[in-house]
C-alpha cells in the first residue's frame, strides 16, 4: 500500500484526485461518492478511520456559486400611469429591480409608474438591446411589454445556481418583508423508498443544516404520506416572519440532512418603504365651496390654473389636489398638491377665493401629468374632507404623437355650404373633424357647435389619411374654427390641432 507521510503532499494529492473524479462523476454519472472515498483509501491518502468524515466532507462540498445579474418576475405589462393593485405590487416591485440594476434612482417605491420610472426602464431596455429610441407609443421605448418583462423574468439562465443535473432556483434575489418568495427545484435523483427530498430556509451565515427556519416538501407541504416521492418541485416561503437579512435555501436528499451538491441561492430580505400621510383632523363644520379649472382640455406640458372659492371658516392648512378620477381621497393618491396659496407653504394671510396654478414639470413624488382624465378637489384643514371637485381632461403633445394639416385652406368667400378637408399624419387608428363658429366650443361635447364626425384612417397607400366633413355656414359668420382629433390607441387620450378659417365678405 502507497503511504504519504507528509501532511502537505496529502492534502494537495487529496484535493487534485478529489476535484478531478468529483468532475467526472458530474459529467458522466459514474462514480459515486463511496467510490472516490474507497478510492483514496486504497491509495493510503485516507484512513480507514477517516472515511465517515471523507464521505461527509465530500457531500458538504458545493462548487462556487455562479454569478447573476438581477432578475424579476412580472405578471403583466406596465407603462406610465400603472400603480401598484397591492401594497408593494408589481410597480414596487419593477423599481426595486431597477434600484438594484442602477437604473431607478428616484430615493423612493412610491408604487407608481410615473416618468422617473419611464426613464429606468429606457435605461435597462438600451442597455440590454431591447430598444435606445422611439416612444412609449410608437414602439414601446419605456413600456414593460411582453418582450421586456421576458428579458427581466428570472430564470436558469440568470437566477438559477445548477449542478450537475440538479437545478436550484429563487425568483428574485430580494424580498421585502411580508413577500412570498418561490423556489423551483428539478432534476433531482428519485428517493429511496417511501422518503422525501425536501427545502430547507436558513440564515446565510447558519453552518448547521439541522438549524433550519422553515422547510417543506417538494409538493409544498410537511405532510410526508399524501404524496407520492417527487423528484421537481416548486416550494414558497413566507418572509413576513424573518429578520432583515441575508439568507438563502438548500435542497435535501430523502427526509434527512443530506445535501445535493448544487449551490444555494441567496437572497435579502428588506424593509417594506413607509407610506406618507397627510393627517386628517375632525371637521366641525360643512363649508359651501367652488372649483374649477381654466380650462377642460390641456395638451401635456400645460400648467393647470385651478380657481377657488371657500365662503366661509377658511384655514391655513386647506388645500388643493389632483388626482387620478376615482383613486381615494386618503393615503399617498394624489398625484400633486399645494395649499391655496398656490405653493407647499402654509399662506399667512386667508383669502376666501383666488387661484393656484399646477406646474407640469413639478417633479412629483408620482411624476409629471401624463395623458388621461384627471379631478381636482378640495380639501380643508390639512385633512381628507372633500369640499368640492372639477374634472379635467390632459391629452397628448400633439407635436410629439403626429400631426395634422388643413387642406381646405385658411381663407375662404362667403359660402353656406362647406366640405372642410383635414389629412392626418399619425399612427393613429381613430380621427375626428370637429368645426364651431366659437373655439370655445371645441373643447365641449360634441367637440363643435357646427359638427364633428370621427373616421378610421386607411394608411394602406399612402403615410397619410385625407378626411372631410360637410358643415352649414351660418350666415354673417366670419371665422371657423376647426380641431383636427386622432387617438393612438383606445386606452389613450385624445390629441388633437386647432385651425383657423376666415370667411370673407360679399363683394
Amino acid at each position: 500500500m502507497l503511504i504519504i507521510k507528509n501532511k502537505a503532499l496529502v492534502l494537495f494529492t487529496a484535493f487534485t484526485i478529489l476535484a478531478s473524479s468529483f468532475a467526472f462523476a458530474q459529467t458522466a454519472n459514474a462514480i459515486t461518492v463511496e467510490e472516490v472515498v474507497d478510492l483514496f483509501v486504497s491509495l493510503g491518502i485516507i484512513a480507514p478511520d477517516k472515511v465517515s468524515a471523507a464521505r461527509a466532507a465530500i457531500q458538504n462540498a458545493t462548487p462556487a456559486p455562479i454569478s447573476s445579474q438581477s432578475c424579476v418576475s412580472l405578471s403583466r405589462n406596465l407603462d406610465i400611469g400603472s400603480r401598484d393593485n397591492i401594497p408593494n405590487g408589481e410597480i414596487s416591485k419593477l423599481q426595486r429591480f431597477l434600484q438594484r440594476t442602477g437604473d431607478y434612482t428616484y430615493g423612493e417605491f412610491t408604487g407608481y409608474f410615473g416618468p422617473a420610472t419611464e426613464r429606468a426602464v429606457q435605461k435597462w431596455q438600451a442597455r440590454n438591446g431591447i430598444l435606445s429610441s422611439g416612444s412609449p407609443e410608437i414602439n414601446g421605448y419605456g413600456v414593460i411589454g411582453p418582450r421586456t418583462r421576458s428579458a427581466m423574468t428570472c430564470n436558469s439562465a440568470v437566477s438559477s445556481l445548477s449542478g450537475n443535473s440538479v437545478t436550484l432556483s429563487i425568483d428574485q434575489p430580494q424580498y421585502v418583508q411580508g413577500e412570498t418568495m418561490a423556489v423551483k427545484v428539478s432534476g433531482l435523483q428519485t428517493p429511496v423508498g417511501a422518503k422525501r427530498h425536501w427545502v430547507g430556509l436558513y440564515k446565510q451565515s447558519q453552518a448547521d443544516d439541522t438549524k433550519y427556519i422553515d422547510w417543506k416538501y417538494l409538493d409544498n407541504s410537511k405532510n410526508a404520506e399524501q404524496h407520492p416521492p417527487l423528484t421537481d418541485g416548486a416550494v414558497t416561503f413566507a418572509t413576513n416572519s424573518l429578520d432583515l437579512g441575508a439568507y438563502e435555501v438548500r435542497v435535501f436528499k430523502n427526509g434527512a440532512f443530506e445535501k445535493f451538491l448544487v449551490p444555494a441561492p441567496r437572497f435579502n430580505v428588506v424593509r417594506a418603504p413607509s407610506p406618507i400621510y397627510i393627517p386628517t383632523p375632525p371637521i366641525s363644520a360643512i363649508i359651501d365651496a367652488s372649483l374649477s379649472t381654466n380650462k377642460l382640455v390641456y395638451e401635456q406640458r400645460e400648467d393647470i390654473e385651478v380657481s377657488f372659492q371657500n365662503s366661509q371658516n377658511v384655514t391655513d392648512t386647506d388645500w388643493i389636489g389632483i388626482y387620478h378620477i376615482g383613486d381615494p381621497d386618503s393615503g399617498k393618491y394624489w398625484i400633486d398638491w399645494l395649499y391655496l396659496s398656490g405653493t407647499r407653504i402654509k399662506p399667512t394671510t386667508l383669502a376666501p377665493a383666488g387661484t393656484a396654478t399646477f406646474k407640469w414639470v413639478r417633479d412629483n413624488t408620482y411624476g409629471a401629468f401624463g395623458p388621461g382624465r384627471y379631478e381636482v378637489r378640495l380639501y380643508t384643514q390639512g385633512g381628507y374632507q372633500r369640499l368640492t371637485t372639477a374634472q379635467f381632461t390632459i391629452v397628448a403633445d400633439s407635436s410629439q404623437r403626429g400631426n395634422a394639416f388643413l387642406i381646405t385652406g385658411t381663407s375662404i368667400p362667403p359660402i353656406s355650404k362647406l366640405p372642410i378637408t383635414v389629412q392626418f399624419e399619425t399612427p393613429a387608428k381613430s380621427v375626428g373633424i370637429g368645426v364651431a363658429t366659437n373655439k370655445g366650443e371645441l373643447g365641449k361635447s360634441p367637440w363643435g357647435g357646427l359638427g364633428f364626425k370621427s373616421f378610421v384612417p386607411n394608411y394602406s397607400n399612402a403615410p397619410y389619411s385625407k378626411h372631410s366633413i360637410d358643415v352649414s355656414v351660418p350666415s354673417g359668420t366670419d371665422k371657423l374654427f376647426v380641431r383636427a382629433w386622432w387617438q393612438v390607441s383606445a386606452n389613450e387620450a385624445w390629441a388633437y390641432k386647432d385651425f383657423e378659417i376666415t370667411v370673407g365678405s360679399a363683394s
